[in-house]
């Protein structure tokens, strides 16, 4: 699809010897090109060509580039060493068969559609490190049944979780100040939302077409009194009970 190209990668040339290759769980850098590893430059994982279901990244990769895993029909679970620090935009995208990841200790920001439409992903577990989240970073991650977002979450982007069906039950960050718009649209299995003290806002559409969201509370003890309510933010949503 055109939309994507500017994220796919050409391979290498074998003689590149600025791309480091190691094969899966193998810590030491090669020079040269292996098409069922990895190509790395610069600590930044730019592209994985495997097959395997289950794929360590190495401890020599600070990021997870763009588009890395994009579209990957094979891998079903990740894990990481703590030396990745970020998961840039698109990194999982359309993973469609990853249902578990292990997130290093060392994760600062999630990048735009980082996990979108990874169908299967059940369990979220963000390290404490996480403090941003990108736009519809783990929006269509329909497999999702909670959320919790730890106080060192400050922000999430436009969209971040919408379309998350199966999510029953969120916990948002005590220290988000706002939740942004479309956040939680489309998450239809939600039946119940408490607002940490320090919001101030709700987006547009934030929590649109939540059909079993029944209670809003928060921690101030006045509901959404006080907050700016965004345009829609509560559309569709029949069985609230204010």
């Amino acid at each position: 699809m055109v939309f994507f190209d500017k994220f796919k990668k050409s391979k290498p040339q074998a003689n590149n010897t600025q791309v480091a290759v190691l094969a899966v769980g193998d810590a030491s850098p090669n020079t040269g090109y292996d098409s069922d590893t990895f190509w790395i430059e610069d600590g930044v994982l730019v592209k994985y060509y495997g097959s395997a279901g289950r794929v360590h990244i190495p401890e020599s990769v600070k990021k997870i580039g763009d588009f890395a895993f994009g579209n990957n029909e094979t891998v079903e679970e990740v894990t990481m060493s703590d030396s990745v620090t970020e998961i840039m935009e698109k990194s999982f995208y359309g993973c469609v068969k990853l249902r578990k990841i292990k997130l290093s200790n060392s994760i600062t920001t999630v990048g735009k559609y980082a996990f979108n439409k990874c169908v299967s992903l059940a369990n979220l577990d963000l390290p404490l490190s996480v403090a941003h989240i990108g736009d519809y970073a783990f929006s269509d991650c329909k497999s999702l049944k909670q959320l919790e977002l730890h106080d060192g979450v400050t922000d999430a982007g436009t969209g971040a979780f919408a379309h998350c069906e199966g999510i029953e039950r969120v916990k948002l960050s005590a220290n988000m100040k706002t939740i942004s718009d479309a956040m939680f649209y489309g998450c239809s299995s939600l039946k119940f939302i408490y607002l940490p003290k320090n919001v101030i806002a709700i987006g547009r559409d934030a929590f649109s077409q939540c059909r079993n969201l029944e209670r809003v509370s928060s921690a101030n003890g006045n509901g959404i009194k006080g907050i700016s309510i965004g345009s829609n933010a509560f559309y569709g949503d029949t069985k609230i009970v204010w």
